[in-house]
């Protein structure tokens, strides 16, 4: 559960704290769930005015995405890397059967 607005974000009901930027990054991805995006895509939409940032930059957040998740549920894996192409969303069977 994601709320921009309030910037709530919860992983099987536990509350996830993050910066602004990590948030972006999150919200990006699972605004569209099962498409691949590239790098400079997330980069865009997580950073938008900050020109100095580069497309590794998404590397890092990524990989601190993962890790505040799995102190929730050591199991997530939802957030796939596709080597050469970037980053896929993707909801585990459970909460796609509740949505």
């Amino acid at each position: 559960m994601m709320d921009r607005e309030s910037h709530e974000v919860r992983w099987l009901g536990e509350p996830l704290i993050l910066t602004a930027t990590e948030f972006n990054v999150l919200w990006t991805l699972a605004d569209r769930p099962s498409s691949v995006l590239d790098r400079s895509r997330i980069l865009e939409a997580a950073y938008a005015t900050d020109l100095g940032v580069t497309d590794r930059s998404i590397d890092s957040q990524i990989k601190r995405l993962r890790m505040k998740l799995r102190r929730i549920d050591p199991e997530f894996a939802s957030i796939e890397t596709l080597y050469g192409l970037g980053y896929r969303f993707t909801l585990p069977t459970e909460v796609r059967a509740a949505a």
